[in-house]
Formats: C-alpha cells, structure tokens, sequence
C-alpha cells in the first residue's frame, strides 16, 4: 500500500469527527449572562459585566484552524501533483 493509500484511508475518518465537533460546538454555544452595570460608580464594572453559566461544548480544533490547514495542504498536494504530471508527460515524451 502507497503512504498516498493511507492518507486517503485516513481523511475521511479525521474529517467527519472535526465536522462532528464544529457540529456539536454550534449547538451547544457557551451559555453566558449579562448583569447590567451602573453608570454612577467609577469600578471596572461600571459598565455591567459577562457572566459565563455554561461552557459549552467547544470543538478542539477551531472552524478558522481547520480552513488555514486546508488551504496549506491543498497547496502543497497541488504542486506534488503538478511535479508528478509533469514528470509522468516527460517519460512519454522520452
């Protein structure tokens, strides 16, 4: 088996557990309270203050993360392939 084979045998698995977690993460946001301040006092808390109830069920890689990933991967399978194309069109030239 080709190391290609197996990263291929590899994806799709890695892929539906990120699509599960960004799933999950989307339904189950932190749960957070605002507790309005007062605007007399001269406290950080003036202006109210974010009170976090529940986490949530964050994914553990970011939707962001997993895009930047992508793209550097894409790329770099792109110009392997290019090279592979371009080495296969000169041994049937040859």
């Amino acid at each position: 088996m080709c190391p290609a084979d197996c990263h291929c045998t590899l994806r799709p698995g890695r892929a539906s557990l990120l699509e599960a977690e960004a799933f999950v993460s989307a339904l189950h946001p932190p749960q957070t309270v605002y507790h309005p301040g007062t605007l007399t006092a001269v406290d950080p808390e003036a202006f109210g203050s974010m009170e976090v109830l529940d986490p949530g069920l964050p994914a553990r890689v970011s939707n962001d993360a997993i895009d930047e990933i992508n793209r550097t991967v894409l790329r770099y399978e792109t110009a392997i392939e290019n090279k592979l194309y371009r080495a296969l069109h000169y041994l049937e030239r040859l």
